[in-house]
């Protein structure tokens, strides 16, 4: 079990997805557990009780340490063991003594089966939070400066908005720094400042001893307009800097990562496109699917190729 932890913005989806590139390529048996996947431990529910909450997370890590012990498979995941429980917990405003409490009973679940921490810490918050929220969509915005003001973290607070956010990741990184600490895991620290996305995957692959090859893809046959065929919606994929990017399906344009042939992860995001080929062998559309229901398995086709 590899897990990916970090503040927003670190860069933990889109390195489970180039993990996950890397681990497949060297032929070992790989699944990539995102935050909004239904098999993660970690629901996502409301939490209406919290004792009913943390029960279920443990029985869910159970299950899944059962699993990976009969399947002999590597899993990755991020913000399962620090990010997002522990956020829940500390907006549900328990003390830390009951966070670290939690945190203790999750990491004696998982300890058999040799899991491995990559932590990315960011050494300037304030910053790091804020351009995070300048570059990211304007519904990422409108979340992150409500969703707390309601919460029992927030109503023991005299900050709202975008102010309550940034005090709230201040807590949440002490306590993660404190848990990473505490970890007797394999564990690699990474002090976050600007991204520099080979050097990183570089070190961790160097610290879980995999063999690092940036993978050589042709990308020409995918480049082109496309359309969803239920709704109309239009999409363009287009190449950048030796990459693929697409945009019309979000706010803001996105790279794609390569996952496997004809099949790539949207960067840092829970989603990849499936593309697929007539009897010629020429792309003719991709699916798109996703872990939110009203994103899963949606046909688009190409319309016009492009260069």
């Amino acid at each position: 079990m590899i897990l990916v932890e970090g503040l927003a913005g670190t860069g933990k989806s889109s390195t489970g997805q180039k993990l996950f590139r890397i681990i497949n390529e060297n032929g070992e048996s790989v699944d990539l557990i995102h935050e909004f996947n239904s098999s993660h431990p970690v629901s996502r529910e409301t939490i209406s009780n919290i004792s009913d909450w943390h029960n279920n997370v443990i029985r869910n890590w159970s299950v899944l340490v059962n699993r990976l012990k009969i399947n002999k498979l590597i899993v990755i995941m991020d913000a399962a063991y620090m990010q997002y429980p522990i956020g829940e917990l500390l907006e549900q405003g328990l003390d830390q003594g009951k966070i670290f409490d939690f945190v203790d009973q999750v990491t004696g679940t998982i300890k058999a089966i040799n899991p491995a921490l990559v932590y990315f810490r960011n050494k300037d918050i304030d910053k790091a939070i804020t351009k995070i929220y300048e570059e990211r969509e304007s519904s990422w915005q409108s979340k992150v400066c409500n969703f707390l003001n309601d919460t029992p973290y927030g109503r023991q607070s005299n900050l709202s908005g975008f102010d309550l956010y940034l005090d709230f990741n201040h807590n949440l990184a002490n306590i993660c720094d404190t848990v990473y600490a505490k970890c007797h895991f394999d564990k690699l620290k990474i002090d976050f400042q600007l991204p520099d996305p080979d050097r990183n995957i570089l070190r961790i692959c160097e610290f879980l001893e995999l063999p690092f090859n940036k993978p050589q893809i042709d990308l020409a046959p995918y480049p082109g307009q496309y359309h969803e065929s239920g709704t109309g919606k239009r999409a363009v994929i287009s190449t950048k800097n030796d990459m693929l990017e697409i945009s019309g399906l979000f706010s803001i344009v996105k790279s794609l990562l390569p996952k496997q042939k004809d099949s790539f992860f949207i960067y840092g995001k829970p989603y990849e496109l499936n593309f697929s080929r007539d009897g010629s062998g020429r792309i003719n559309g991709f699916r798109l699917s996703g872990f939110r229901d009203q994103s899963k398995n949606t046909w688009w086709q190409l319309s016009s190729k492009t260069s």
